[in-house]
């Protein structure tokens, strides 16, 4: 077995552009496991809401119990700009002195322009491909873990075109939330529930 499960995020779409996904994983050399349950929809700015709303759940691994509940919005804020600078760090050009993160439609043309393009999870975004999503991206994705750990080559000249699709890993969100539960609890906040 793996030291970690993070399978594909499974989702509904109620909305034109809208989501709402459970992102499960479980990590083994923590013995963490949880569940994200996180929305999106690019409409609730207008409507005075969040874009991204959601709830994280911590689970005991022994029996399945619930442990905590917690929001997810910042998590899934501090961990996205985690894997943006990490990206950032191993593919910008080295006399950059700053970036932009953006989301983006990024058309087929650009996905085929690219000399890199790059995933924080390549099976996800596979899986999302199957799904009908992320049309155009070609074949030739790298996972930005691999460029991490040096087993596959990240920018290799100055003027190259990289994308890089991040797509958000639970293993990082449920590592997070079990860090926000040991702070919240040595604090001496939250509020513990019967079950």
């Amino acid at each position: 077995m793996s030291g970690a499960a993070d399978p594909p995020k499974p989702g509904i779409h109620p909305r034109p552009d809208a989501f709402i996904h459970a992102m499960p994983a479980y990590v083994r050399s923590r013995d963490l496991a949880g569940v994200k349950w996180i929305a999106g929809y690019p409409d609730n700015p207008s409507r005075g809401l969040p874009y991204i709303t959601g709830l994280m759940i911590l689970n005991d691994p022994a029996t399945g119990t619930p442990l905590a509940v917690m929001d997810a919005t910042w998590i899934t804020a501090v961990r996205t700009g985690a894997a943006t600078a990490v990206a950032a760090r191993f593919l910008a050009r080295r006399e950059a002195a700053s970036m932009a993160d953006f989301d983006a439609a990024v058309t087929p043309a650009a996905f085929a322009a690219a000399d890199l393009l790059c995933s924080d999870d390549v099976a996800q975004l596979d899986f999302y491909r199957l799904d009908g999503y992320f049309r155009g991206v070609p074949d030739r994705v790298v996972d930005l873990g691999e460029i991490v750990a040096g087993r596959a080559k990240g920018r290799e000249r100055p003027d190259a075109r990289i994308i890089t699709i991040n797509l958000g890993l639970a293993l990082e969100d449920v590592v997070t939330a079990h860090r926000v539960l040991q702070v919240a609890r040595a604090a001496g906040v939250g509020r513990d529930l019967e079950l």
